[in-house]
């Protein structure tokens, strides 16, 4: 007998336990960040590694990583409900849920208003009272055109694809990025950056280290016309949240002082 069958014949009796979950785990940290936000935070038996917002979600047992969860770990939280974040499903993982009858919900967020449609959702899968807030793009503000960058050595930007696109968007951005593509990040070269003329250019970061070697970039790509910096934190602008929704705002107030 494999580990798997070994293990579900122990914990598959609770599945069936409760009509709304009781059990939950979430597969990235979006979705970990997203249940506290909902107060579904008791439920939450189990997630995946940097699940580390807000600070109680630290504690929470690990079953794996963002891109491979263990369905042996994840068995041993005897979960009845299992949330998956569709910017990184595991065929394997998600056919051994069905396999053992975990129940599983496919969480998609690109937009606001999927975020808010999700949300929505998640509140009524598990019975919670929070009713989730409805975010509209402000109407007559400023627009700006952007360029968004994940990196620059090589120099990949985000497309329209993205949440934190349609972060930008809701606060006037319009990208320059307009290829066609199904990619959330494209790679692109210097000799096409130095064509664009961007208001503002972003650059996700993990510490303030990388902020003076961007600075530079830009100086080198755009000489006689450079456009705003804008710094946003991976830590907040990397994840699909109400944190990131807030946050944006006030980089508009950024962006459009004089």
């Amino acid at each position: 007998m494999n580990l798997i069958a070994l293990i579900s014949c122990f914990c598959l009796p609770s599945i069936w336990a409760h009509a709304t979950p009781q059990r939950v785990i979430t597969t990235s940290p979006t979705l970990t960040e997203m249940l506290y936000d909902l107060g579904g935070e008791s439920r939450l038996v189990a997630t995946v590694e940097f699940s580390d917002y807000p600070e109680a979600a630290k504690k929470i047992p690990r079953i794996g990583n963002f891109f491979a969860p263990s369905i042996e770990r994840t068995l041993l939280y005897r979960p009845d409900l299992v949330l998956v974040d569709g910017a990184a499903r595991n065929s394997q993982y998600e056919v051994a849920l069905s396999r053992l009858g975990i129940a599983k919900e496919v969480i998609e967020i690109s937009t606001l208003k999927s975020f808010h449609e999700e949300s929505v959702r998640i509140t009524n899968l598990l019975g919670l009272e929070k009713v989730p807030s409805v975010y509209k793009t402000e109407e007559n503000q400023p627009s700006f055109s952007y360029l968004g960058f994940a990196w620059t050595s090589p120099a990949i930007v985000f497309t329209s694809r993205t949440f934190l696109h349609a972060l930008v968007e809701s606060v006037g951005g319009k990208s320059l990025v307009q290829f066609k593509s199904e990619q959330e990040y494209l790679t692109v070269s210097e000799e096409w950056l130095i064509l664009q003329k961007p208001d503002v250019v972003f650059l996700l970061i993990e510490d303030d280290s990388q902020k003076k070697d961007f600075i530079q970039f830009c100086k080198r790509i755009w000489r006689n016309q450079m456009p705003k910096v804008i710094f946003l934190p991976s830590r907040t602008f990397a994840r699909k949240t109400e944190t990131a929704i807030s946050e944006i705002k006030k980089v508009a107030m950024e962006i459009h002082a004089k």
